[in-house]
């Protein structure tokens, strides 16, 4: 009772900056910053999350393939590899990268 509410942080941030090329590739890049929280009701000390910020980038490349537009994209997250939890007790995966294609119908 009169505590914060459990997973809400005081302050949360979030800026994107999009650049796209003559070539129509786009470039993202997300910065995230996140204030400490309490991961329960009881708003217990010894159990807070304490404050992060991420770094994540995405590149896509639209082509066309036999009429058929389609993008490669590859997208990196958490670049600098920060320590963070988003539930008590269960850390984040850290540096990890996904990449493919979207065929666009």
């Amino acid at each position: 009772m009169g505590g914060q509410l459990a997973y809400s942080p005081k302050h949360k941030a979030k800026t994107t900056v999009k650049y796209v090329f003559k070539t129509a590739t786009r470039l993202e890049t997300i910065i995230m910053t996140v204030s400490s929280q309490y991961s329960d009701t009881e708003n217990i000390k010894s159990q807070k999350i304490d404050s992060y910020s991420t770094a994540d980038f995405k590149i896509i490349h639209p082509v066309k393939i036999k009429q058929i537009p389609v993008e490669f994209f590859l997208h990196i997250n958490n670049i600098f590899d920060a320590d963070y939890e988003v539930h008590y007790g269960y850390p984040d995966d850290g540096f990890r990268f996904a990449g493919g294609f979207s065929i666009i119908l």
